[in-house]
């Protein structure tokens, strides 16, 4: 993204203004509708807490930005209501990692089934709210601790997969890739994450290389991928 440069406060709203006409794009892009030199640390072995901290710091820099997070009330099923009610849950943010642009290209997610690496940390989600002690089990969120979003691509057959941290819980993933969109910014999809609103709850798309990962339904990891670190 081409930056303009000026003096004091001046500089920072022309800065904000350029990011925000990005993310309006990106975000219209995804809701419509390795192993590589950027490997994670390895975490083999920590414990949840560890894990949980280590995501929280990552976000460091962007917890800081609106743009780059979305805090709202999750959805949840109303059983008081007939048929398909919704109403509103747990308050949680979800904020993309600081360097999620470093994975510039599909394959920088690849999972190496011999070595048992290849998770890329994404995103963070935060979710305090004493009301829902449970927290928001569709996703497998956990009240009261730093959740963490995992992302990685089986390189066997190109299908995507993510975990959640601390509970484990796994899902496919949909990734729509917009290389070739005429639409993207300079700079591709800006490195964010989105709530995203569904008819029966709430998921979550994070952006993926030149695209974008959706949460889909929960489901078992392959065989040759480990939940693990």
């Amino acid at each position: 993204m081409n930056r303009i440069t000026m003096p004091g406060p001046a500089e920072r709203r022309v800065t904000v203004a350029m990011v925000g006409l990005a993310l309006a794009v990106a975000t219209a892009s995804c809701v419509r509708r390795p192993v590589s030199s950027v490997d994670e640390p390895s975490l083999r072995g920590l414990s949840d807490s560890a894990v949980g901290a280590y995501a929280r710091a990552a976000t460091r820099q962007k917890s800081k930005f609106p743009a780059f997070a979305d805090s709202q009330r999750l959805a949840i099923p109303d059983p008081s209501q007939p048929g398909l009610k919704l109403r509103h849950g747990p308050l949680a943010k979800i904020v993309a990692v600081d360097e999620l642009e470093k994975y510039k290209k599909a394959s920088d997610f690849d999972y190496d089934v011999e070595q048992k690496r290849g998770w890329r940390l994404v995103a963070s989600i935060e979710m305090n709210d004493p009301a829902f002690p449970a927290g928001y089990p569709k996703l497998g969120l956990v009240n009261g601790v730093p959740n963490s979003v995992w992302i990685t691509r089986d390189r066997r057959n190109g299908r995507w997969w993510a975990k959640m941290e601390p509970s484990k819980r796994t899902f496919a993933v949909a990734w729509d890739d917009h290389t070739s969109d005429p639409n993207l910014p300079p700079g591709g999809i800006p490195g964010v994450a989105r709530w995203l609103w569904r008819d029966s709850d709430e998921t979550a798309w994070i952006r993926c290389a030149n695209g974008c990962c959706t949460l889909g339904d929960s489901a078992d990891l392959p065989s040759g991928i480990d939940e693990t670190f």
